[in-house]
């Protein structure tokens, strides 16, 4: 039901906020799904599935809270 949804997204949203609090200070963008750091971190585990981390290394410039330019 609508409870289980607000369930998920809000442990969605703790996942997101416990992986960005100890890189708060490298923090450029944080979006629905993802962020952008200005510097490689190590206490991420990164995977190829479903609700992992994954890496996408490069510069980049951020326009806007929508629109992310990659290099």
């Amino acid at each position: 039901g609508l409870g289980d949804v607000y369930k998920r997204q809000a442990m969605c949203r703790r996942k997101m906020y416990r992986a960005i609090k100890p890189v708060k200070d490298y923090l450029i963008r944080c979006h629905t799904d993802g962020f952008v750091l200005d510097r490689k971190v190590d206490h991420l585990k990164l995977g190829k599935k479903l609700g992992q981390w994954k890496l996408k290394e490069g510069s980049c410039k951020v326009k806007n809270a929508q629109y992310v330019i990659w290099n």
